[in-house]
């Protein structure tokens, strides 16, 4: 058996965050066992979810639209307004379209949903991903998160967003 506190490079790390243990637990279940995943952490509040966001650096996260708002409430009191300004700056170097791709990346969505919503191709969507990705520094998907949550993309969403 190999050791748990190793990681494997080409697995998937996962942030899941969500108020209900049974459903945490549930969609760790399939991410580990069914889509080979590795779950570094489940968590439950908006102060865990950005601290777990700032140790354990997970490739992707799957936030419950419950927590979204708390999450970017929260984020914004922790950075304070050097961070807010610092995040706002760098969104302003994108594009008008690259700013919606970004969201409704760091909301979830697919390229194919994103392509749908913006009657766009999932191809040109993976196109402006890799564009802003670039123009902001960014490599993973969870530091677009914080980033977006830094230059108040996130607020005002809410579970009935």
């Amino acid at each position: 058996m190999s050791d748990p506190r190793q990681v494997d490079d080409a697995r998937l790390r996962v942030l899941l965050a969500g108020q209900h243990p049974a459903c945490r637990n549930g969609l760790r279940a399939i991410l580990e066992e069914k889509a080979g995943a590795e779950v570094v952490a489940g968590e439950a509040t908006p102060e865990d979810v950005l601290q777990a966001l700032r140790s354990v650096r997970p490739d992707v996260v799957v936030l419950d639209a419950a927590l979204v708002e708390g999450v970017a409430r929260t984020g914004h009191r922790a950075r304070g307004v050097r961070g807010e300004r610092d995040g706002r700056r760098a969104v302003e170097s994108l594009s008008p379209r690259e700013r919606q791709v970004l969201v409704l990346t760091v909301q979830g969505y697919s390229a194919s949903e994103i392509g749908e919503r913006l009657a766009i191709s999932p191809k040109t969507v993976e196109t402006y991903r890799s564009r802003l990705m670039s123009k902001l520094r960014l490599s993973h998907r969870a530091e677009a998160f914080r980033l977006a949550l830094d230059a108040g993309l996130l607020d005002g969403l809410g579970a009935n967003s």
